[in-house]
């Protein structure tokens, strides 16, 4: 699982989600979306935490101690100021959360043992039911998260959607998505959105810094896209020296006006093993992208419009080639070799 258990750098996602709890106006509802490794999950998870834990202390725990304790305030609960008594009840009720045993927190995601696909079938939405409807026992909410929200199938979609429309009273949703496009329109229209996405540089460094060598933080910025829990995971598997190697093919690939089939072969075999080919498949749409970018402010003229033509089109080709890739089934491998010889026969064009 890809998290950025950090949250630096989301103010914009923090500030009006504090603002309605200040002001008593938190909605039903709520989608989270955007990339993976954004912190969409992590702060799904903390705002659970917050409004689970409100009754920590007696009831007694002043609405600001509480929030700066569970998104500021430090990372191990071990940490807590001495004057937070309050922070290893908190601690337990997480505790709880984690191990699935909060009887007012309930978390749905598309994971199957038994099934190879990841989707969220219509029976994983239909226990909500008897969830919702009970009285929230230990705090003054019952939270559902459902992760994994855009794999719904349309049964699991409809089956929501009549929840959303007839919400239990306290009882408050937490959708998180990597897409809205495979939501219901009608489910859109119920939640309100809170878009998540890479973060500054600055704030990136930030957060890396205690746990990545300083040589390879542009290199995983670059990465990500800034997404901090990505990041993290390419460290984690050591994705760097794939990475340069695919970069270093791509450049020499417009130097010459031709791919080096042999170097790709090879990498892509690598990139088999490390089972992260959908991740170089990103890799390649942002490098052509930003080589089309480029493209366009060279000159002269008639250069900049050969070019721009030829990687714009080849960045349509394979986006087609990577969407169908899930949808029908294709060989990963090939699908990859495939965008390459696209990239060739388009620079071909420019000799």
């Amino acid at each position: 699982m890809i998290l950025n258990t950090t949250l630096h750098g989301l103010f914009e996602q923090m500030d009006p989600m504090w603002r309605a709890i200040q002001n008593d106006k938190l909605a039903h509802a709520y989608l989270f979306y955007g990339p993976e490794g954004t912190g969409k999950k992590t702060f799904a998870k903390k705002l659970s935490l917050f409004l689970l834990g409100a009754r920590a202390g007696g009831g007694l725990v002043d609405q600001q101690r509480l929030w700066d304790l569970i998104f500021k305030a430090h990372t191990h609960w071990d940490d807590a100021q001495p004057q937070e008594t309050f922070a290893q009840e908190i601690a337990a009720i997480e505790n709880f959360m984690e191990q699935g045993n909060h009887p007012d927190f309930m978390h749905i995601n598309a994971i199957d043992p038994t099934k190879k696909t990841r989707t969220i079938s219509v029976d994983k939405i239909r226990k909500l039911a008897g969830f919702m409807y009970q009285t929230a026992q230990k705090s003054s909410h019952k939270i559902v998260m459902i992760e994994d929200a855009d794999l719904m199938t349309p049964q699991a979609a409809n089956a929501l959607l009549k929840m959303l429309e007839e919400p239990a009273q306290g009882v408050v949703f937490f959708l998180i998505a990597n897409t809205l496009t495979r939501l219901l329109p009608t489910i859109l229209s119920r939640v309100q959105k809170i878009a998540f996405q890479g973060i500054a540089l600055e704030d990136f460094q930030r957060a890396l810094a205690a746990n990545s060598d300083s040589d390879h933080l542009d290199s995983l910025y670059s990465m990500s896209e800034g997404a901090v829990g990505k990041a993290l995971y390419f460290q984690e598997i050591n994705l760097h020296a794939l990475y340069h190697r695919f970069r270093g093919i791509m450049q020499n690939a417009l130097d010459v006006n031709g791919v080096d089939f042999m170097a790709v072969q090879q990498l892509g075999s690598d990139i088999l093993k490390q089972e992260c080919m959908p991740y170089f498949q990103q890799f390649f749409l942002q490098f052509v992208k930003d080589a089309t970018l480029t493209a366009n402010d060279e000159t002269p003229a008639l250069l900049k419009n050969k070019r721009y033509s030829a990687l714009s089109k080849t960045y349509d080709h394979a986006l087609n080639l990577f969407h169908k890739t899930t949808r029908l089934n294709l060989d990963p491998y090939q699908v990859y070799l495939n965008a390459f010889y696209v990239f060739h026969c388009q620079l071909e064009k420019l000799k």
